[in-house]
């Protein structure tokens, strides 16, 4: 157990998950964990703070390791809701760490007073709001871990008067998220394979899920006597699996396209 500021004990969680780096505008009482514990978790300024949302979004969707974005009060929250729209849209986990007024000040409309519980509640899994400084570093790990295990977006609000306050510390040990693989038997993968075959007009949407089998998929519709493309301006990489007919022969590639995502869209 060690005494330290609750802000830097904030860093030391993050830094027990794993997390290096964190993106944001240095404002609040927030930064001051980060000086001490800079050369473990770097703070990396951006312009905007929608910038940095977007950037831990495509983090995460990109290493598979949680982004973190932070944000100080009232408009600099607000700048992280675009970030945390796509993220929650993508299924991509992601903490988001944003300060409020202090205490004495919540619901009195101080200068940049506002309900960010209200803003931010219906976009996240997780959402809690600190009401004593020795919760911040538990209130951390419990959003990582809900993060992971929603493939969703955490918040946690922090009053501006209570990152500043002395806590103790004791690091606990992470038990880091494994996501599960899926699994089938042989037989069903014939019967799937049977199913295709006897469609008339089968239709195959691929998530990123198969991110790094790619090859495999765009080799599997061929063998099935298959036409594949990938619809690039659909969310993640899909890739629509169209069965070789007559009609595709007097359909063009660029009408194709648009049939399968009016088709998608209407689905």
């Amino acid at each position: 157990m060690t005494e330290m500021k609750a802000s830097q004990a904030l860093v030391k969680e993050l830094e027990n998950w794993g997390i290096d780096h964190v993106y944001g505008i240095p404002a609040d009482s927030i930064i001051d964990g980060f000086a001490p514990e800079q050369a473990s978790v770097n703070y990396i300024q951006v312009r905007h703070e929608e910038v940095g949302a977007l950037a831990a979004a495509a983090e995460t969707k990109l290493t598979g390791k949680i982004g973190v974005a932070l944000a100080s009060v009232g408009p600099g929250a607000v700048h992280l809701l675009y970030g945390m729209v796509d993220a929650k849209m993508d299924h991509t986990p992601m903490l988001l760490i944003m300060s409020t007024v202090a205490t004495s000040m919540i619901n009195t409309r101080f200068i940049q007073d506002m309900d960010e519980d209200e803003l931010f509640a219906s976009l996240d899994t997780f959402h809690e709001q600190i009401s004593n400084p020795q919760q911040i570093p538990d209130t951390i790990r419990r959003a990582i871990t809900a993060a992971y295990e929603t493939q969703s977006p955490s918040v946690v609000i922090i009053p501006d008067n209570l990152a500043s306050k002395t806590i103790n510390y004791t690091p606990v040990p992470v038990q880091h998220i494994q996501q599960q693989k899926g699994s089938g038997t042989r037989e069903q993968v014939y019967e799937t394979i049977n199913l295709i075959k006897s469609a008339q007009r089968p239709v195959m949407v691929v998530g990123t899920g198969i991110r790094t089998q790619r090859l495999p998929w765009l080799v599997f519709p061929k063998n099935l006597g298959y036409l594949s493309f990938p619809l690039r301006r659909l969310p993640g990489w899909c890739q629509v699996i169209l069965k070789i007919s007559w009609a595709l022969r007097v359909v063009s590639e660029r009408n194709l396209r648009m049939k399968c995502c009016m088709l998608l869209t209407w689905s």
